[in-house]
C-alpha cells in the first residue's frame, strides 16, 4: 500500500531513503532540471524528424550538428540524467533497482533505433557512429 503513491510517498514515510540533506536534494534537481534542458533541446533540433516511434519519417535526413554532434541519442541522454534525478530528489534507494531497468529499456531503444537508421542511411550513418558516442561523450 505505501507504494501506490510512488517514491514521493516512500521518501515521505522514510521507506528506502537516504538521510536528508540539502546537497543530495539539490544535486537531484539540478540533474532533473539539465537532463530536461537536454531532452528538450534535441527534440528541438529535430523538429519534425521526432517521433515518440522508432521509424524514418517522410524526407528524413541524418541530423549530426548541434547536440548530435556529440552524441548520437541527447534525448535518451537527457532522460537518463533527469530520471537518476528523480530518484536522487526523493532520496529514494530505490535508484540501485528503477535507473538500471531504465538504462536498459533505453539501451534496447538505441540498439533497434541504431539499425534502422544504419539500413536507412548506410556509410554515412556508420561514419557518423565512429566519430560520435552514443550517450555520453568521452564514456559510452
Amino acid at each position: 500500500i505505501v507504494f501506490t503513491k510512488g517514491i514521493p510517498n516512500t521518501d515521505k514515510n522514510e521507506i528506502w531513503v537516504w538521510p536528508e540533506t540539502e546537497a543530495l536534494r539539490y544535486t537531484g534537481l539540478a540533474s532533473v532540471a539539465v537532463g530536461a534542458g537536454l531532452r528538450v533541446a534535441a527534440t528541438f533540433q529535430l523538429g519534425p524528424l521526432f517521433s515518440t516511434l522508432v521509424t524514418i519519417q517522410r524526407e528524413h535526413h541524418l541530423v549530426t550538428t548541434g547536440l548530435y554532434r556529440w552524441v548520437r541519442h541527447p534525448i535518451y541522454t537527457g532522460s537518463l540524467v533527469a530520471v537518476a534525478g528523480i530518484f536522487l530528489v526523493f532520496r529514494s534507494q530505490l535508484i540501485w533497482l528503477g535507473l538500471p531497468l531504465y538504462c536498459v529499456g533505453t539501451l534496447w531503444r538505441i540498439r533497434d533505433e541504431e539499425v534502422l537508421l544504419g539500413a536507412a542511411f548506410g556509410d554515412a550513418y556508420r561514419r557518423y557512429q565512429k566519430r560520435t558516442w552514443r550517450l555520453l561523450p568521452f564514456v559510452y
